[in-house]
């Protein structure tokens, strides 16, 4: 859990962004019940069971932040590993059913960023997010924000377990660019931006990243040495389609596979044949999937592309650099 730090005195753009902020998680949990996958019924999987899962607390002493992280063993420990990074509603049933899915080919961590395991609750995340202090950029960072520097020095221990293996990490939704933000660690090999939400307010193509780590992010997809997998939903009012353009723009198509799901794969059509729930399917991977979706459903084939998507770059980086 974060270490509890003194409050610190906030500028009135900050507050100001707090409270546009939480008024439009107001506006997300009446509108569209928060991360929905756009069924107009989704219903709460039971809680998943970590009895039997590994944790251990990691502390980002420079910034005094610790979170929580849980361990889902894949099949050898020289299997690559994953860091799986949640989203607004929490650390969801379906995120830990997601980690262990993965995990029948990756080792796979999954740091509880805020409230407590099995929390799937927009509007209790939106609180943890604003006033926690961790999301927020800090010039003495360059424009990072303190939550990438706990991510960093969870890399380094995530490095520690698995020494020498490439590493790929999954953001969505809250988290979905913070991988970009992480590619300083050379080990990182492929990324998964699911669904990238902020930052809430500002340009459609902001990414929510400090300069300097989206300068690294294009170096290291002009040298080839990163692969980068996009996926969100056509008609997502949420994470704009903007910076999946600019993503496909700036770092090119061979770095970049834009995943999209096309209304056509999730959209029901009315009695005219206009599309109809599309704005409310948000969540690509989690949040809202249900095992009964049949295999050809668009979250089962994209979380299938997925685990092929690293399977393909992972192995394939660790292959090479053994030659």
């Amino acid at each position: 859990m974060p270490i509890n730090t003194p409050l610190k005195a906030l500028d009135r753009h900050a507050w100001d962004q707090r409270v546009m902020a939480l008024t439009l998680a107001f506006a997300l949990v009446l509108i569209v019940g928060g991360c929905s996958h756009g069924s107009s019924h989704h219903e709460a999987p039971e809680a998943y069971k970590l009895d039997n899962i590994l944790s251990e607390s990691i502390v980002s002493a420079k910034e005094n932040i610790a979170h929580d992280v849980y361990f889902f063993p894949g099949p050898s420990k020289q299997a690559p590993p994953i860091l799986l990074l949640h989203e607004l509603p929490g650390l969801s049933p379906n995120t830990l059913h997601f980690a262990e899915t993965l995990s029948k080919d990756f080792n796979v961590y999954v740091p509880l960023l805020f409230g407590s395991p099995n929390q799937e609750n927009t509007f209790f995340g939106t609180l943890a997010y604003l006033f926690n202090g961790d999301w927020y950029e800090r010039a003495n960072l360059q424009g990072s924000r303190p939550i990438t520097r706990w991510a960093s020095a969870a890399l380094d221990r995530v490095s520690t377990h698995h020494p020498g293996q490439p590493v790929g990490v999954i953001g969505m939704c809250l988290t979905g660019a913070m991988p970009l933000s992480l590619l300083d660690h050379k080990e990182i090999k492929a990324i998964v931006l699911a669904q990238p939400t902020l930052p809430i307010f500002g340009e459609d193509d902001d990414l929510g990243i400090s300069a300097q780590e989206w300068e690294i992010a294009k170096r290291r997809a002009i040298a080839g040495d990163i692969h980068i997998y996009g996926v969100r939903f056509e008609k997502d009012t949420i994470a704009k389609r903007a910076k999946h353009c600019r993503l496909k723009r700036e770092l090119g198509d061979k770095t970049f596979l834009d995943r999209e799901i096309t209304a056509l794969e999730y959209c029901h059509k009315d009695a005219e044949g206009n599309y109809t729930d599309c704005s409310k399917s948000h969540s690509t991977l989690t949040y809202g999937w249900s095992s009964s979706f049949p295999s050809n459903h668009p979250m089962n084939v994209r979380r299938s592309e997925v685990r092929d998507f690293f399977k393909t770059w992972l192995i394939q980086a660790k292959e090479e650099k053994g030659q």
